[in-house]
């Protein structure tokens, strides 16, 4: 015999489910802003880094120069 959830059990099992869903979804996102930032800040180093190599701070020079990226 199969036993049927109270109405209170099945209101509670989806605001659990939900809360994780929003939790996830929270972290997913602090996550990716977190990656862009440190994406951001290697592209700026990076671009710095170019610059202080040659006046002209010109990227395509510097892989024309060296074969690859300069860090």
């Amino acid at each position: 015999m199969v036993r049927a959830c109270a109405p209170h059990d099945v209101r509670d099992a989806i605001r659990h489910t939900r809360a994780i869903a929003s939790m996830n979804e929270a972290t997913g996102a602090a996550r990716a802003m977190r990656v862009m930032a440190r994406c951001r800040r290697a592209m700026e180093r990076r671009s710095h880094r170019r610059e202080s190599v040659h006046d002209d701070g010109d990227s395509r020079d510097c892989r024309a120069r060296f074969g690859r990226n300069v860090r």
